[in-house]
């Protein structure tokens, strides 16, 4: 991952934020840009930005440009909720934390509040303002949808080191993956 990279999203992102009345507070939020060690990340990327991240609660603040994804993963202990703040996204739906996609079998998700059933492989579709909850040991991945994506997270503890499980064999992902100067 390349320096210039995660300065140019930082500073899409932090513009993105401000001209949609997101502001951030000026002490104590952590950045978190990567590719996934996968190499493009404006393909496979993410920038968060924690704002709070406690025992009991976490909250982060991601952006997202079209078609940048978040690899398929699950969680053995957090839950969280997305809410999509400003334009659109996918959130894409696996079970049994494998990527061998059934398409016969239900995962039962809350959406606004509401329990739906996803066939295993579908997606939800959210638009800004709507969320979804998503329960530990359910696969899931992302895809913005929109030219530019803000959505939240709110869980319980964050624990990127240890708790997020990447299922596709096909790809070797690297959480943190190193940033070179460029």
């Amino acid at each position: 991952m390349k320096q210039s990279d995660v300065d140019n999203l930082t500073k899409s992102a932090e513009a993105f934020f401000s001209v949609n009345n997101h502001h951030l507070p000026e002490k104590g939020v952590q950045w978190d840009v990567t590719d996934f060690g996968l190499g493009n990340i404006y393909e496979n990327g993410l920038v968060s930005v924690i704002l709070s991240n406690h025992e009991e609660y976490c909250e982060k603040l991601m952006y997202a440009t079209e078609g940048m994804s978040v690899p398929v993963h699950y969680h053995k202990k957090k839950k969280k909720d997305i809410v999509c703040k400003v334009g659109s996204l996918n959130i894409f739906f696996y079970c049994n934390q494998s990527m061998n996609h059934c398409f016969q079998h239900y995962i039962k998700v809350k959406k606004n509040d509401k329990y739906i059933d996803i066939i295993c492989d579908d997606y939800v579709y959210l638009i800004a303002g709507e969320r979804i909850t998503i329960d530990p040991g359910i696969a899931h991945c992302y895809v913005a949808m929109s030219d530019e994506v803000i959505y939240g997270e709110i869980s319980n503890c964050n624990d990127d080191h240890n708790d997020n499980f990447f299922i596709d064999d096909d790809i070797k992902v690297i959480r943190f993956p190193d940033i070179e100067s460029d």
